[in-house]
């Protein structure tokens, strides 16, 4: 399933899909991490990025942005860097614009583009230098926990969409 399901036909239907499907993934980001450790709902793993990953990857989930391996490894970069420089550059604009340009050349040096990772370096930056134990829980906790379940609902969804929009319908006309 993908934006490309938006043609004259199904065009209301899939509209109506992908917007189901982002209220799943987001609600499963939100839910998920806190059922799954048995700790107090937060909002923590509902950070911006996450919204615009769940978009690209329900809506162009064949894109190198969208993939799996991209959304990994680029959320883990992402919040590394943005966790660590904020302890070698003290003006927030300096280690704001230090982090993005270090997350967007590690992404590519990696072939791991994925744009909404650039928002979740800003975001870890602008915590401020954070003592190891709290960087390493917003690490594991609220990014990288957070990233599993959406991309595993994501999957999902599109494996279904896929179904969903591949299935025959009475207007098809059969081939012989």
């Amino acid at each position: 399933m993908s934006i490309e399901c938006i043609h004259a036909a199904k065009k209301n239907f899939c509209l109506y899909w992908i917007t189901g499907a982002l209220f799943i993934s987001i609600a499963a980001v939100g839910f998920g991490p806190a059922l799954l450790t048995g700790e107090r709902l937060n909002a923590a793993p509902l950070l911006a990025p996450m919204g615009a990953s769940a978009l690209l990857m329900l809506t162009m989930p064949s894109s190198g942005f969208a993939k799996p391996w991209t959304v990994l490894t680029a959320n883990a970069v992402a919040a590394i860097i943005g966790l660590l420089v904020p302890h070698l550059v003290s003006s927030l604009v300096l280690a704001s614009a230090t982090a993005m340009a270090v997350t967007v050349a590690s992404m590519g040096a990696l072939r791991a583009i994925h744009p909404p990772s650039a928002g979740l370096t800003l975001f870890a930056v602008s915590r401020g230098a954070q003592p190891f134990a709290q960087s390493l829980d917003f690490l594991i906790a609220d990014v990288m926990l957070g990233t599993v379940f959406l991309v595993l609902v994501a999957a999902a969804l599109n494996q279904l969409g896929d179904f969903v929009f591949s299935a025959p319908t009475a207007n098809r006309k059969t081939e012989r």
